[in-house]
């Protein structure tokens, strides 16, 4: 864990470091390109430094250490990729929504430090891309636009792509908040026997990010753009929606809680998990751009 938050640290001082350089040489695009490469240079070179291995050797230790012997994280990337590629729409986003929280649960299963560790660096690389992109630095900004039109939404302008950043962080959100160890009496047998139940201090409040954002929200946009008839006043989002998102929070908050819990359930537990549904829910309803932060994190808190 010391490795990956070196690692993550030395990450987000670097993408300081790339707006930073963007932002006062952006009418110098060559140059901002230079800056670029100098500093993911040095971030390879103080890393190296911190882990006590050479310069040459980081890049091995860093592919090593993200694909160790793993299909999945290169399937997920394979299924992005996929879906960046087609024409927006609401059930194009929300696809894009469940397929990201796959790899969240995913990780959280098999190696939630990975799965920490990928998030922090994603959301660093996101970052760093629409910076280019918001900056204008040619010719990355154009390549970038065709990328991130997929995913343009409400909350969204010409100058400011916000939802990519938005769901990864709103996704994993929870991950960031309490980080878990692959630790636990059943970690080795899980590595062996695909056994998910292996780490101890694993808790539902951890799938917040999932039940809301990937589960709640992608349920209640293709319920209501499709079934939707009574709306909220002064709101395009319907009451079908809004029931759609409550009955499938409750249902997923159950099925994980019986999964994680040995099938025991609370009366304090499935009370949380109601009020968290329904506040959610409500809440999904009235926001207008911030919901994808907002409703993980007011699910974390009440589970």
């Amino acid at each position: 864990m010391l490795f990956d938050r070196a690692l993550v640290s030395i990450a987000a001082c670097s993408t300081v470091v790339v707006l930073f350089s963007a932002y006062c040489l952006r009418f110098k695009p060559h140059i901002v390109y230079l800056t670029l490469i100098a500093t993911i240079f040095a971030a390879f070179w103080i890393f190296g430094l911190v882990i006590g291995e050479q310069l040459i050797a980081v890049p091995f230790i860093l592919y090593k250490r993200l694909f160790d012997g793993s299909e999945k994280s290169i399937d997920g990337f394979l299924s992005e990729q996929h879906i960046i590629t087609k024409r927006s729409s609401t059930i194009h986003r929300k696809f894009f929504h469940v397929t990201v929280s796959l790899i969240c649960i995913t990780g959280l299963w098999y190696d939630v430090e990975l799965l920490w560790l990928s998030a922090a660096l994603a959301l660093c690389i996101f970052i760093i891309l629409e910076g280019l992109r918001a900056l204008r630095i040619p010719p990355m900004a154009e390549y970038i636009d065709a990328g991130f039109s997929p995913f343009l939404d409400e909350q969204d302008s010409q100058h400011l792509v916000l939802t990519p950043i938005y769901l990864l962080l709103g996704v994993f959100l929870p991950v960031f908040l309490k980080p878990i160890k692959n630790t636990g009496p059943y970690f080795k047998y899980c590595r062996i026997y695909l056994v998910t139940k292996f780490l101890e201090q694993r808790q539902i409040c951890h799938y917040a990010g999932v039940l809301t954002v990937g589960i709640g929200d992608s349920f209640a946009a293709v319920v209501g753009s499709t079934f939707g008839t009574h709306y909220w006043k002064g709101s395009r989002k319907s009451y079908e929606g809004s029931l759609a998102m409550v009955l499938s929070q409750i249902a997923f908050a159950v099925i994980i809680t019986l999964t994680e819990y040995g099938c025991v359930l609370t009366f304090a537990g499935i009370l949380r998990i109601l009020v968290s549904s329904l506040l959610c829910s409500y809440a999904e309803a009235k926001l207008k751009g911030t919901d994808n932060i907002v409703l993980p994190f007011l699910a974390y808190i009440l589970l």
